[in-house]
């Protein structure tokens, strides 16, 4: 057995793959304010970058196919997107 774990929330686990990106997987409103370019903190020439990069990261949480993948995806955005957390795959 596997589990999806991160470094801060404990509670926070998942051994099935679609209920992971189903969780983690930004829902219509956070993809609305992320998108909306009034809450863009940074230099306006950056802003289409920000945007390739969000959709990147929606499309590796939407394209993993396994937990250990997912977990690459977080961790590769989490500086980003999350909060810093780490992700993991603990094997029973």
């Amino acid at each position: 057995m596997k589990e999806l774990v991160n470094n801060f929330d404990t509670e926070i686990c998942f051994s099935n793959l679609e209920e992971a990106k189903k969780y983690y997987y930004p829902n219509e409103v956070n993809d609305r304010d992320t998108t909306d370019p009034e809450n863009f903190i940074g230099d306006s020439k950056d802003f289409n970058d920000f945007l390739r990069d969000w959709d990147e990261y929606k499309s590796e949480i939407a394209d993993s196919e396994t937990l250990e993948e997912l977990a690459e995806a977080l961790n590769r955005f989490t500086d980003i997107f999350g909060d810093g957390r780490h992700y993991t795959v603990k094997h029973f």
